[in-house]
């Protein structure tokens, strides 16, 4: 199990080695034949001295107000986007493992607690609302806690490079397996998930190359029809991630392609062209460091 960490995913190494603080985030989007939108969307990742993130925020869309252009001798009426933020702290045990990822929306906690087993597996993951006893501004000092939801995840070897893995609700009653498939270089290059009560099928497909860089992932689903959803990954000589096509059902619908700085190893820019809707979204990366 993965613990999802806002909407990207961090190489702690990479982040430890460039010294990397913090990195700033803004996106715009661009329809075909039409200026600019700004809409407001940011995220920020703070990141310790090991590279891990222990803070986050990002912005989520909450209306849309008119209001009069700014611009001199105009009187037009223009769209502002209201935006929430919701900011994420992260704690870590001596294994650099998450143990707490506590997420505030205006007054509003969400705490989520991690278990894990000898092999560093999720074995238990509790949600809670919780209050924060010290006046507000402060910093969090846990006050009253309700528990909402807790899932546990049992393991079984089946072979030395195949798992079971059995999902269990709070009211102890399994609800999803999953079947996880490693190669010898124990990357994992499949995953077959299956729900108890449902008819519903997931499955995963992953392919490296030799370098253990990830070129292909492959997604199916029976859900709402048989849909098969690809994405491509491409590589730059002695660069990460260069581009990225998605394709559903065998068609291009989305496709990312990133600028580098002189150094060749820190993303400054992404443009992610989708072909349905006819935009791109332009995304500028800022960083800080140590």
């Amino acid at each position: 199990m993965q613990i999802t960490i806002g909407s990207m995913n961090f190489n702690a190494d990479a982040i430890r080695k460039n010294k990397i603080k913090f990195i700033d985030i803004k996106v715009v989007n661009k329809p075909d034949g039409a200026i600019i939108i700004d809409k407001g969307t940011s995220y920020g990742y703070q990141f310790n001295m090991q590279g891990y993130v222990t803070h986050y925020y990002y912005t989520v869309f909450n209306k849309i107000v008119m209001e009069e252009d700014s611009r001199k001798n105009s009187s037009d009426m223009v769209n502002r986007y209201v935006n929430d933020t919701v900011f994420v702290d992260v704690f870590y045990n001596q294994l650099n493992r998450i143990i707490c990822k506590r997420v505030k929306t205006d007054n509003t906690y969400d705490g989520y607690y991690y278990e894990y087993n000898e092999q560093s597996q999720v074995t238990k993951e509790m949600h809670f609302k919780e209050t924060n006893a010290n006046p507000e501004g402060m910093e969090f000092k846990l006050g009253t806690q309700e528990l909402i939801s807790a899932e546990t995840y049992e393991y079984k070897i089946l072979t030395p490079t195949q798992i079971k893995k059995k999902y269990v609700n709070n009211a102890g009653y399994p609800y999803k397996t999953t079947i996880i498939n490693y190669d010898e270089k124990n990357n994992i290059v499949s995953e077959i998930h299956e729900f108890t009560v449902s008819w519903l099928r997931q499955e995963y497909k992953y392919e490296y190359d030799t370098n253990r860089k990830l070129l292909k992932k492959t997604y199916k689903s029976n859900e709402n029809g048989i849909a098969v959803l690809e994405s491509v990954y491409e590589y730059g000589k002695d660069r990460d991630i260069m581009s990225e096509k998605k394709y559903k059902n065998g068609e291009l619908i989305f496709e990312t392609n990133y600028l580098f700085d002189e150094s060749g190893k820190l993303i400054t820019s992404e443009a992610n062209r989708n072909y349905k809707n006819a935009s791109i979204l332009m995304v500028k990366y800022k960083y800080e460091f140590y």
